[in-house]
């Protein structure tokens, strides 16, 4: 009994703090292609400018809200605003991947 203890307290320890490394890394690391990728999402297939309008940041996805801007630089009548959510392919770690917010 004694030994399992010993093994799995220092387990759980590492566990918790890799785990909170990876958060922190996912809240507070530079999000520039994050930015660039959920723009892309955001627009579709049209070539589009975009303006941010709003960005949340949590360990396990981010969110960026994206006013569609018109070839004049006024906002698109038919498109509004798209929320877009980005978020790891294995929850902590992998590439992001992007999808629009219904």
């Amino acid at each position: 009994m004694s030994t399992s203890r010993s093994f799995f307290r220092p387990l759980l320890t590492v566990t918790c703090l890799v785990l909170t490394a990876l958060g922190l890394r996912n809240t507070y690391a530079d999000n520039a292609e994050e930015k660039k990728l959920a723009e892309q999402v955001a627009c579709g297939n049209a070539a589009c400018s975009t303006n941010l309008l709003s960005e949340a940041r949590n360990p396990i996805s981010q969110v960026f809200a994206f006013q569609i801007l018109d070839a004049k630089g006024g906002a698109a009548p038919n498109r509004g605003v798209v929320q877009v959510e980005c978020s790891r392919q294995y929850t902590f770690l992998g590439g992001y991947e992007c999808k629009v917010k219904p």
